[in-house]
């Protein structure tokens, strides 16, 4: 029987790619102090030559210091040699024969994923290998510990799940080393023993990659839920937005002001989060050296302890502050007044930039002025003093406070259809007969009637019906929204303003971003829920999604929000190809304009017709500096 097999000719270099004239070195002679660049001449895609420096060499002293030669100036001849070699090799025609009747090897991996090398050098850029270095000489670990950060990370990104299936899967990624499993929970115990010292050297080297804004930092604090309903020291029954009754653990979490992870701290389910920032904030101080920043929280956040903390030369606060718990106490020496009052009034409101107008919210809910009034906001402030405890059991201190208010028709109108979204779903669940069992967002509209047809108090639930006497109350606060702060505005000798009430906004408006990396943290990196019954591993666990979420954030940072996550993240994903023994690999996913940001990022490309075994190699190693 005769055999057929089939030929591909396939080239190393893409038909985009501009064509290269030739390499040279930057300078025509050796000259001392001068730095000496390998350049690369080309054509572009209109013809015209152009260059780029392809590799530093360095000055002729530097050569000769950092290489151990005697003559620089040959040694930098040589590796321009090299160089040319190998641009020649990547361009070579690779002929790969492939037989029509021979069946594929059983249990043969085939194709591998590409895209974790894009991770992969942010990862280097980050230091990360650098800490799991620092980590394995503190505790004398015998194991790869990169390597098995490497694979649980680059796996929480791509494809999360547990470490088992995490295991499983790591075999996916192009050229990686296999580790044993007994290794990865090995090594979990050994993060966990290290994660201040992860979080304090994840700051200190990203410094050297990224400008680090910490003018401006974001606390807020998340749950993630057990399936187990055994309780251990950190898993504990606590509030739940889903109004589960299985433990959960918390975590508390701190980003800067471009929207990168900064810190975090693991909590039992049960302890109050008002409780956790000041730790936190102690911490970054004394091991990141962040004494200087305005801190700024949501209005769960906002007690007065944290307040008082925060109410220093260095440290101030921004913080969300509920209209319906505003002061409105009159008389008295520590009383601050009717504040609330003072709040829902209807003079005295201005735009922001026009302090000579005032507006009334009659005016301002007309009819007739609300296709000119939608869109706006309206603003009124003022100080006030008042009086709160610093947490610690000593005697009340004064904190003077700046309050912003502000009142929209469109927020408004965003309250009451959410409003009348939860009534719907509350009395669905009151015809269903489950209103006892229903979530938090809308059984606070449920009234449980505990009394008998005369009006006397019953012993047993009676029926539920809707609470109108809340309704009635919340829709007095509808489109009403304010911050608390204790920054003072002012003009600089250039005559520019300072902490404005815009600026003030502007700053507490970006704390959406903390709320998208707990959903990335949750949807995409799927870190609930939690299958690991110590809560050594657990806070390991917890580690390791940090760094897969400050890797992911730092590229989005990179690509300037320009796609979704889920777009991001399954162009990483789909970035597969096929592997060719003893010759490379073929790319078999398809180039679009987000591959070419990623590699143009990156500083390499991995969409080239065939990647040869010792260009990925290449690419790996420029990947890890």
């Amino acid at each position: 029987m005769s055999i057929y097999f089939c030929t591909f000719v396939l080239y190393c270099n893409i038909f985009s790619t501009p064509k290269v004239i030739s390499m040279y070195l930057s300078s025509t002679k050796p000259t001392e102090g001068k730095i000496i660049y390998i350049v690369k001449g080309f054509r572009n895609k209109d013809g015209k030559p152009t260059s780029k420096n392809v590799r530093r060499l360095g000055t002729l002293a530097e050569i000769r210091e950092r290489e151990g030669v005697s003559d620089a100036w040959a040694w930098a001849k040589s590796q321009l040699e090299i160089e040319n070699s190998n641009d020649a090799l990547n361009r070579r025609a690779v002929t790969v024969k492939l037989h029509a009747d021979r069946i594929i090897g059983k249990d043969t991996q085939r194709s591998f994923n590409l895209g974790y090398i894009v991770l992969d050098k942010l990862y280097h850029d980050l230091g990360i290998d650098r800490i799991c270095s620092g980590i394995e000489r503190r505790c004398k670990f015998k194991f790869d510990l990169n390597e098995i950060m490497r694979q649980l990370v680059f796996c929480r990104i791509l494809w999360p799940s547990s470490k088992l299936e995490t295991w499983r899967q790591a075999c996916s990624l192009a050229l990686v080393k296999p580790v044993g499993l007994h290794q990865i929970y090995r090594a979990l115990l050994a993060v966990e023993r290290n994660m201040d010292y992860l979080q304090e050297r994840m700051f200190h080297y990203s410094k050297d990659e990224l400008s680090r804004n910490t003018s401006v930092i974001y606390y807020d604090c998340t749950n993630f839920f057990y399936e187990s309903t055994r309780e251990t020291e950190l898993r504990r029954p606590g509030a739940s937005k889903e109004n589960r009754r299985t433990p959960i653990v918390q975590m508390g979490f701190f980003m800067d002001a471009d929207g990168l992870p900064l810190a975090f701290n693991i909590n039992p389910g049960n302890t109050n989060e008002q409780k956790t920032l000041r730790p936190l904030e102690e911490t970054i101080g004394g091991q990141m050296d962040i004494e200087e920043f305005i801190v700024c929280t949501d209005a769960g956040l906002s007690s007065g302890a944290n307040k008082l903390y925060n109410d220093t030369d260095k440290r101030k606060f921004i913080t969300a502050q509920s209209v319906k718990t505003l002061p409105n106490t009159g008389g008295g020496k520590k009383s601050p007044g009717r504040i609330k009052d003072w709040a829902l009034a209807g003079d005295g409101w201005r735009l922001a930039g026009d302090d000579a107008t005032t507006y009334t919210l009659e005016e301002i809910l007309r009819p007739e002025n609300r296709d000119t009034y939608y869109d706006r906001t309206f603003y009124k402030e003022r100080w006030f003093k008042a009086w709160v405890s610093d947490g610690g059991g000593s005697r009340d201190a004064e904190l003077e406070q700046r309050l912003i208010v502000s009142f929209s028709l469109k927020y408004m109108e965003y309250q009451r259809k959410r409003r009348a979204e939860n009534i719907e779903k509350a009395e669905r669940a009151i015809i269903n007969g489950n209103a006892a069992e229903s979530p938090k967002n809308f059984r606070s509209y449920i009234l449980s009637d505990m009394c008998t047809e005369d009006g006397e108090l019953a012993s047993i639930n009676a029926g539920y019906s809707i609470n109108k006497a809340r309704i009635a109350e919340e829709e007095r606060y509808d489109g009403f929204y304010a911050v608390c702060t204790n920054l003072e505005e002012y003009t600089d000798k250039l005559g520019r303003r300072h902490h404005s009430i815009a600026d003030i906004l502007k700053i507490n408006k970006a704390r959406w971003e903390i709320e998208e990396s707990f959903r990335i943290l949750k949807t995409q990196m799927k870190a609930r829920p939690v299958y690991h019954r110590t809560d050594k591993a657990i806070k390991a666990h917890f580690a390791t999604c940090f760094v897969a979420l400050f890797i992911y954030r730092v590229l989005e940072h990179k690509l300037g929000e320009v796609a979704t996550t889920d777009h991001i993240i399954n162009t990483l994903k789909d970035m597969n190809a096929l592997h060719i023994q003893s010759e490379g690999f073929i790319p078999t996913f398809k180039r679009t304009w987000l591959t070419d940001k990623l590699f143009e990022i990156s500083g390499f490309r991995l969409d080239t017709e065939i990647l040869t075994l010792k260009k990925v190699k290449s690419i790996l190693k420029q990947a890890r500096g």
